[in-house]
């Protein structure tokens, strides 16, 4: 999907889930790749790339998208196979590829989310990234597509902070919006697999599920809804009526 495509008509309210509470979300936490960027070819043409420069036997693509979303450190042991020495290796060697071809040149963002990040950011909810993706990669990602003006925080996986699982990640997030000074009374996360779902619920935090990403027909059993447009999603998170 792209953001310029003939969007679908709005979900009307009665189809809404009823477990969606009336009032409306304080904070709310995005995914990044999968939920609101496309990056799937782009990730899987640099593990390629990282494969072969450690020696290791690339897999069929069916294989290397379930590394999409998930860190890529525990992925490539976990789908893999690898050695913990390996998985850095071949992390170390993705790294260096992303940054020498330049990141989101092969992505785009999912159809409707531009537009729905400019709608949310425009109600003052604070709004935050909280992606298992390298910090620096989530930076220049929503730089390069101009979506970082709409966040009040934009948090990524950080070896060298300790942070490396995503909910880990989710901490940190609603760490720096309760110093931006927040309200965390109510936050809701959004993403498309079920490590999103589990890092979420370790705060409290519960999540909506979008099926346009990498989820791969997960069953995220806990998820608060799941919905399949953007449109549909933004009926979810718009604010409660006064």
């Amino acid at each position: 999907m792209t953001d310029n495509a003939v969007a679908p008509a709005p979900v009307a309210p009665a189809d809404l889930p009823s477990r969606v509470p009336a009032a409306g979300w304080s904070v709310i936490l995005f995914d990044l790749d999968g939920t609101i960027t496309d990056s799937g070819a782009e990730i899987t043409q640099r593990i390629t790339k990282a494969l072969h420069i450690v020696g290791w036997p690339v897999p069929p693509l069916k294989e290397l998208e379930r590394l999409v979303g998930p860190p890529l450190y525990e992925g490539f042991m976990e789908v893999l196979g690898m050695s913990s020495a390996k998985a850095k290796e071949t992390l170390a060697a993705q790294r260096t590829i992303a940054e020498l071809q330049g990141l989101g040149r092969r992505s785009s963002v999912y159809r409707g989310m531009s537009s729905l990040l400019v709608e949310l950011h425009a109600t003052g909810i604070p709004l935050a990234v909280a992606s298992s993706k390298g910090q620096h990669q989530v930076d220049s990602v929503l730089e390069h597509f101009d979506l970082a003006r709409y966040f009040t925080v934009m948090v990524g996986s950080d070896e060298a902070a300790g942070r490396t699982h995503k909910s880990q990640v989710v901490e940190e997030a609603l760490r720096q919006l309760g110093e931006q000074g927040a309200d965390l009374s109510r936050p809701i996360m959004v993403g498309d697999r079920v490590h999103d779902l589990e890092g979420a619920a370790e705060h409290g935090v519960p999540t909506i599920i979008v099926t346009w990403g990498y989820h791969n027909g997960e069953e995220a059993p806990g998820a608060l809804a799941r919905v399949d447009t953007a449109e549909q999603l933004a009926a979810l998170l718009a604010p409660a009526a006064d």
